[in-house]
């Protein structure tokens, strides 16, 4: 399991503990309060649902733009 931060349902941050120690012996309370336990795939930038399920983020499409340019060669 991974310790993540999530703000606005977003995935901001991910910890894991070197082997032997747990969240808190590494932060104050005050800072293990603010992480919570997500499954070994989930990565910075997914998205938590509602069920607690999480997604990884789709890519944004980036729109062609037809410049007016011809791209056939012509003799």
């Amino acid at each position: 399991m991974k310790n993540i931060r999530v703000v606005n349902n977003i995935v901001q941050e991910i910890f894991v503990p070197h082997s032997g120690f747990e969240l808190a012996d590494c932060f104050t309370p005050d800072v293990v309060g603010m992480f919570e336990n997500a499954p070994d795939n989930v990565e910075q930038g997914w998205i938590k649902h509602a069920d607690g399920s999480f997604t990884a983020p789709v890519p944004p499409s980036i729109p062609v733009t037809d410049t007016g340019a011809d791209t056939g060669a012509q003799q």
